[in-house]
C-alpha cells in the first residue's frame, strides 16, 4: 500500500517535470491535474486508514473466535447408563461395557455405540462408575485407560445375598486421543436399565472445585441429613451450567434401600438394594453430570418403605459446577 502511494507521487512528479512542455502548459497542468491528484491522494489515504481499521477489527474477531473455540474445547463432560433391562449375558471373554442411554454428552467425546470415551484435549479428568447386580452372580468391573488397569470393583457371588451395589472413581491425566472405558471381566455380570449402572466423566479445571453448598463459612459438600446445612435437601441451580452430582448411602441389609437422584420431577439415576435376612449391611451410590437451567432443582428421593442410615458421615449428597454455559 505504501509502495503504491510513493509510485503515484513519483509518477505525478515525473509527469510535471518532463522536458518539452512549454511553461504555460506546465502551469495549466499544475492548475488542472495536480489538484485532482491531491484529491485522489487524500481519498486514497482515507481508504488506507479504513482498510487498516478493518484489518484490526478482523484480527480482534479472529482472536475472539479462537478464545471461544478454546473455551468450547475445554467443556467436556458426559454421563451414561447401560439402558435396556435385565442382567447382561455372561460373556466368556473380557468385554467393554456399553452405556447406551446418554444422559449428557457435552463435547461429544463419549461414544454410546462403543462405550469408549476419547479425550479431545489434554488435561486432568475425573471418572466414576457404579453398578447394580444380583448377589448370586460374580461382578468384576475395571476402569481402563487405553490398555492399562486404573481401578476395579469386585463382588463375590453369594447364595443368600439378593443384590449388590458398587463403584469406584479416579482422576486421570490424559493426552489427546487417550481412551477410557469400563471393562467387564469374563463370566461376570451387571444389572442393566436406564438409571442404575452408570459411567460418568468430566474435564476438570482449577475453578471446577466449587461445591454447591456452604457450611461454616467455607465450601463443603452437602450432607443429606444435616438440615442445618440444607433444610429442604434441595439444590437450586444459581446459574445455567454443567454440574456434577454424586451420592452414597449406607443401610442395614435387613431392609430394602432405594434412592433416586432427581432433576426437578424426573429420575436421573438411582441406587437400590434388596432386603435380605443374612446380609448385615449394604452400601451403594451413583453419580451423574447434568446440564441445568437457572432454577432447576436437584435432590435425592427416598422411595416409600425404603431406608438408609442417617448420620454425619455415611450417607452423603455432593455436587459442583463444572462450567457455565
Amino acid at each position: 500500500m505504501t509502495f503504491t502511494l510513493w509510485l503515484l507521487l513519483w509518477f505525478c512528479g515525473v509527469t510535471l517535470a518532463q522536458d518539452g512542455f512549454p511553461q504555460t502548459e506546465v502551469a495549466t497542468e499544475t492548475g488542472s491535474c495536480f489538484p485532482d491528484m491531491c484529491k485522489f491522494l487524500k481519498e486514497f489515504g482515507a481508504m488506507k486508514e479504513k482498510q487498516e481499521a478493518m484489518e484490526t477489527r478482523q484480527k480482534e474477531t479472529e482472536n475472539q473466535v479462537l478464545e471461544l473455540k478454546k473455551k468450547d474445547a475445554s467443556n467436556i463432560a458426559f454421563s451414561a447408563a447401560t439402558g435396556g433391562y435385565g442382567h447382561t449375558e455372561p460373556f466368556s471373554t473380557d468385554t467393554t461395557l456399553i452405556y447406551r442411554r446418554v444422559i449428557v454428552n457435552v463435547g461429544n467425546a463419549y461414544n454410546q455405540h462403543t462405550g469408549i470415551f476419547a479425550a479431545p484435549v489434554p488435561g486432568i479428568y475425573y471418572f466414576t462408575f457404579f453398578y447394580h447386580a444380583g448377589g448370586s452372580q460374580l461382578v468384576n468391573l475395571t476402569l481402563m485407560k487405553n490398555n492399562e488397569i486404573v481401578v476395579t470393583v469386585y463382588d463375590h457371588k453369594s447364595s443368600h445375598d439378593g443384590a449388590d451395589n458398587g463403584g469406584n472413581a479416579a482422576f486421570l491425566q490424559l493426552q489427546q486421543g487417550d481412551q477410557v472405558y469400563v471393562r467387564m471381566s469374563a463370566n461376570s455380570h451387571v444389572w442393566q436399565n436406564d438409571y442404575i449402572t452408570t459411567f460418568s466423566g468430566a474435564l476438570l479445571r482449577p475453578q471446577d472445585f466449587t461445591f454447591l453448598q456452604r457450611c461454616g463459612g467455607t465450601l463443603c459438600p452437602t450432607r443429606l441429613f444435616d438440615y442445618n446445612i440444607a433444610p429442604t435437601g434441595v439444590f437450586v441451580a444459581p446459574v445455567r451450567g454443567i454440574y456434577y452430582f454424586s451420592f452414597f448411602y449406607h443401610a442395614s441389609g435387613l431392609h430394602p434401600s432405594n434412592l433416586h437422584l432427581m432433576k426437578n420431577s424426573e429420575i436421573v439415576v438411582l441406587s437400590s438394594d434388596q432386603q435380605t435376612s443374612n446380609d448385615g449391611s449394604d452400601n451403594g451410590g451413583n453419580a451423574a453430570v447434568l446440564e441445568l437451567q437457572q432454577g432447576d432443582q436437584v435432590y435425592l428421593q427416598l422411595v416409600a418403605n425404603n431406608h438408609v442410615w442417617g448420620n454425619n458421615y455415611h450417607t452423603t449428597f455432593s455436587g459442583f459446577l463444572l462450567h457455565q454455559v
